[in-house]
């Protein structure tokens, strides 16, 4: 694959983290902790928005929750561009190996 749609790949990944992060941080906000009066679409919304979020942010989200010095925040959206290329390499690898292995077939 050529490499530039490896960065473009890249760069929607890391876009999509970034948003699926915000859209977290606005279901946390803006529901609260008020579980009472939520109904099933809320319920529906923020598990949907976490999963997503907890895929695309993987290793970062988890540091994030660490104590960790201050400076650390500097380096989380470099982090996270490394980490969305590195997911972004993942699945294009096993998109080749299950294309070769349905060729085989």
């Amino acid at each position: 694959m050529k490499l530039r749609k490896i960065y473009i790949y890249t760069a929607v990944h890391f876009v999509l983290a970034v948003v699926s992060s915000f859209l977290l941080f606005g279901v946390v906000l803006g529901f609260g902790f008020n579980l009472e009066k939520l109904g099933a679409v809320e319920y529906t919304y923020g598990f949907v928005i976490a999963a997503v979020a907890i895929v695309f942010t993987f290793p970062v989200w988890c540091l994030t929750l660490l104590e960790l010095p201050s400076w650390f925040g500097y380096l989380i959206f470099p982090l996270q561009l490394l980490v969305s290329f590195l997911q972004v390499n993942i699945v294009l690898f096993l998109w080749r190996l299950y294309a070769a292995k349905k060729q085989n077939t």
